[in-house]
């Protein structure tokens, strides 16, 4: 639809939201059915993507940035790097 964000649009929305540990802006724009993948594992489901990400954040800083991206008009596939601030980690150790 006219107007509607554009899949690639919505990459950088994401990935801004988990950088800023914005867990309401990294799931709002998420399908209820949304599969998220993690190397061998699949995520199924926004709730369950929530749970991921929370814990993801949860003492640890770990930052998003894209490594590639292909899109079209509704669908789009993103290849992202997770890193570290490892002063954090050491802190929790």
């Amino acid at each position: 639809m006219a107007g509607d964000p554009q899949p690639a649009e919505l990459v950088r929305a994401h990935m801004s939201a988990f950088n800023e540990r914005d867990l309401g802006g990294l799931l709002d724009e998420l399908s209820l059915e949304v599969v998220w993948q993690t190397g061998a594992d699949a995520i199924v489901g926004r709730a369950e993507v929530g749970t991921l990400m929370a814990a993801a954040c949860e003492g640890s800083t770990p930052s998003l940035e894209i490594r590639s991206a292909l899109a079209g008009d509704a669908l789009a596939a993103v290849e992202m790097v997770s890193t570290t601030d490892t002063r954090a980690w050491m802190r929790l150790r």
